[in-house]
């Protein structure tokens, strides 16, 4: 497989896991008057310099901090606008605080608020990469051909759709592929005799009952 075709060219750690400095980090937190509990990975000083272990990070802190909230109070997003900031500043490395710190506020936004972490977040991620890794992802995603060694699943699962959903965090002017566009790239990028199998059985990807699960 060359490497002109494939995401892995920048993202060189998609089939590696981050390593952390220890056990994930019991945090906890009060706001409003609830507590709320929740464990980090802590990632080593140097591993959040590979674009895609940031977004990695980046999802991970949020989805934990989110389901805390929904766990304690329900669907909350001022509160957990609040938690994912206080949590956010204490799991970062020092060199990285640093960065997220230099990063100003929207005054648009309400500094405690989601959307205020989500535009942080945001150039946080540009900090690190520009809007030509983001054209040049998403032309590699169309051309991707599938590893040997990855299991449909885990193919379109954690390795393509993970990608894809990287481009919002790369760029505000570049959209990810859309489901079916997705769905397209990832019917393509199997072997050629997979796809002929699969079309004298099923028909064409394009087909309305021909969706995502269905070719998984």
């Amino acid at each position: 497989m060359s490497n002109d075709n494939n995401p892995a060219k920048i993202f060189p750690d998609t089939y590696q896991p981050l390593r952390m400095s220890s056990e994930p980090r019991k945090i906890k937190c009060e706001i409003d008057a609830s507590i709320f509990t929740v464990y980090i990975p802590i990632p080593e000083e140097n591993e959040l310099n590979r674009l895609d272990k940031c977004i990695w990070f980046l999802q991970a802190v949020e989805d934990e901090c989110t389901k805390e909230v929904e766990d304690v109070l329900g669907e909350d997003e001022e509160t957990a606008g609040k938690l994912l900031h206080r949590v956010w500043r204490r799991c970062l490395p020092a060199l990285e605080r640093v960065t997220w710190n230099a990063i100003p506020n929207n005054d648009s936004m309400e500094p405690l608020s989601l959307a205020n972490w989500h535009d942080k977040a945001h150039n946080w991620i540009l900090s690190k990469c520009g809007r030509d890794n983001a054209v040049s992802v998403l032309q590699q995603l169309r051309t991707w051909r599938k590893p040997r060694h990855v299991t449909v699943p885990d193919h379109y699962h954690y390795i393509m759709t993970k990608v894809n959903n990287a481009v919002e965090f790369m760029s505000s002017t570049e959209k990810k592929l859309d489901a079916n566009e997705l769905k397209r790239v990832f019917f393509n990028s199997h072997p050629y005799a997979w796809k002929r199998a699969f079309e004298e059985i099923h028909g064409f990807p394009e087909d309305k009952n021909n969706t995502t699960s269905k070719i998984l």
